[in-house]
């Protein structure tokens, strides 16, 4: 007998085999200093700027931070030679909390910033130095 409407069956959802992977921290904050250095752009080699940073989220469940920020920013005007230095600091964020933890990593004129963040010594320690700063969020909390 032919079916005018013929009903078809809803086909059960195809499973991945194989296990899908997070990304380690370490890729993640490969990925992070790549992203920061792209924007060199939107730092001026002179005189005051916005705030340039890069975020990513904590792949790492165990440690107690949400957030790990890597930014640029300009030092306060009481510093002698203000206008052409630059700060590069790291920080994590446990949000909905609102602690933070930051680390001076480097300051001075914008080729040495990039010249920080293009050295292989920094992509192998910031996860080190990350870790470190979720931990002193769990001192604040």
């Amino acid at each position: 007998m032919n079916e005018i409407n013929p009903v078809t069956h809803a086909q059960k959802p195809t499973k991945i085999k194989g296990k899908t992977e997070m990304p380690t921290l370490e890729e993640k904050v490969t990925e992070l200093v790549t992203k920061l250095k792209n924007r060199d752009r939107e730092v001026p080699e002179y005189g005051d700027f916005r705030v340039v940073s890069e975020v990513i989220e904590n792949p790492d469940s165990k440690l107690p931070a949400t957030n790990f920020v890597l930014q640029i920013s300009k030092p306060s005007k009481n510093v002698a030679g203000h206008e052409k230095l630059r700060d590069l600091k790291a920080a994590a964020y446990n949000h909905p909390t609102p602690y933070k933890a930051e680390i001076l990593l480097a300051t001075g004129e914008k080729s040495d910033i990039l010249k920080v963040l293009t050295d292989k010594e920094l992509q192998e320690s910031l996860p080190k130095i990350f870790k470190k700063l979720a931990y002193d969020l769990e001192d604040q909390t």
